[in-house]
């Protein structure tokens, strides 16, 4: 009689099949409130929460990113995308093969990627080449897919890089600089616009749409490809004025973090 076999719920045990990983770079401009790896440490609180709840395997965190905008690969000096993509398939198969060398493993059935950095979104492109070459059905979830609210004081929040709900979910993560938040708010109610060309990467990536401040072709090209994102860097200013030009709360970080659970909880079930 196999103990282990009688010991163990079946469907539990089919379950921990499934092997988790968050995936999300340790270092990425984020302006000075944040920490340069929150992408990594949201994916990770994502993934290990939703594994917790369902009994799932969470395997481990892969440092990985990219970004389809060559300003923004160039800035966070991340490698290319079809380099990434090759790491990140060296990195589950040999996880793979490893774990199958213990005594008492339980074989993978399927991966799923929980990720937190929003320029990760060429993974999904190559996601049949990856699960191909794995040799496993591999799940990619984009971070905040769907999820928004409409808040009494700042109007529509949406998931953004630097914004108003990044900052919320780090203040809700407690990894958050509250005095470089009152400080950042209060330069910039003095000079909007010299406080984001500071931190350009603030409210999604606005302050490169300054050509003033961003002149030359590779921030040209960036503008050209960003089409609507001056819209960010109004918003930005106009919020400055009022005295608040970042906003963060921890209600507002609770609900895009759990609902972010709640969506890879739902692949994780299916």
């Amino acid at each position: 009689m196999d103990l282990y076999e009688e010991d163990l719920n079946a469907e539990n045990m089919e379950r921990f099949r499934t092997k988790i990983y968050s995936i999300g770079p340790d270092k990425e401009l984020h302006g000075p409130i944040l920490p340069k790896n929150v992408d990594g440490l949201y994916s990770r609180h994502v993934a290990q929460r939703a594994a917790e709840k369902t009994g799932t395997d969470y395997v481990g965190h892969l440092p990985y990113s990219g970004d389809k905008n060559p300003l923004m690969r160039k800035l966070n000096n991340y490698l290319e995308n079809d380099q990434l993509t090759d790491m990140i398939i060296e990195h589950l198969t040999s996880d793979i093969e490893k774990r199958r060398t213990l005594p008492n493993n339980i074989e993978c059935s399927n991966i799923i990627l929980v990720c937190g950095h929003g320029g990760n979104s060429f993974i999904q492109d190559n996601i049949k080449a990856i699960s191909q070459e794995v040799k496993f059905p591999v799940t990619y979830i984009h971070p905040l897919v769907g999820l928004k609210v409409n808040h009494p004081i700042r109007g529509e929040i949406s998931p953004g890089h630097a914004n108003d709900c990044e900052h919320s979910i780090g203040i809700y993560l407690k990894c958050f600089n509250n005095e470089a938040y009152k400080k950042l708010n209060e330069e910039a109610a003095k000079n909007p616009e010299e406080t984001l060309a500071q931190f350009p990467v603030l409210n999604c990536l606005s302050g490169f749409m300054m050509e003033k401040y961003f002149p030359g072709e590779e921030y040209q090209k960036f503008r050209e490809q960003s089409k609507g994102r001056e819209k960010k860097t109004l918003e930005f200013i106009e919020n400055a004025k009022k005295g608040q030009a970042i906003f963060a709360s921890r209600e507002v970080g609770r609900y895009f973090t759990e609902g972010n659970i709640e969506t890879v909880i739902r692949e994780i079930l299916k």
